[in-house]
């Protein structure tokens, strides 16, 4: 909860600190990536149609690409700030520290989704939490960007913010080519 009452701060002393946080945002990661796998298994299992069309399609668009998408988005991100504020490649590392904790909303959502696999009846709680959580994410990232950039006021922040998420979105977009 420390991160949601000074974000600025936490996500400081994580940059600044982020070799004692790297077990912390693999073990997080590790999360997100099984639990988007589940997600994907359970999808199949409640459409068992899926597995006689064509059963490599199946298992690539609902359990290998929902297991790796964690770590393109995590990626994504680390390579849109590192272009956008011309880092070096050695600060990759902490950058992606910092995205990996500034994505625990999606994993709750991850989780919560499973949930909605499981009972559909679910989704009346799951969907508006899940609603909840996709913008805290969005400004996690906001502030993790304004910790690389050193600025706790808002002078250019928010305008490399907007290109930043623009050029995720450029390599999201170029990835869906590969069904990533």
């Amino acid at each position: 909860m420390k991160i949601l009452k000074d974000p600025y701060n936490t996500f400081s002393s994580i940059y600044k600190n982020s070799d004692k946080y790297t077990g912390t945002a693999l073990v997080l990661t590790v999360v997100w990536i099984c639990v988007s796998s589940l997600c994907g298994i359970l999808f199949i299992i409640n459409n068992p149609i899926l597995l006689s069309n064509n059963i490599i399609n199946t298992l690539w668009n609902w359990i290998i690409t929902p297991a790796i998408s964690p770590l393109i988005t995590i990626a994504s991100y680390a390579i849109a700030i590192s272009l956008v504020y011309k880092k070096s490649l050695n600060r990759i590392r902490p950058i992606s520290i910092l995205i990996a904790i500034t994505c625990i909303p999606r994993i709750i959502s991850s989780a919560l989704l499973i949930t909605h696999r499981i009972a559909i009846e679910a989704s009346t709680l799951t969907i508006p939490i899940s609603n909840v959580l996709s913008p805290i994410a969005i400004l996690l990232l906001y502030f993790a960007v304004k910790v690389i950039e050193r600025d706790e006021k808002d002078t250019n922040v928010f305008k490399k913010f907007i290109v930043i998420i623009c050029v995720y979105q450029v390599i999201r977009f170029l990835l869906s080519f590969v069904r990533l």
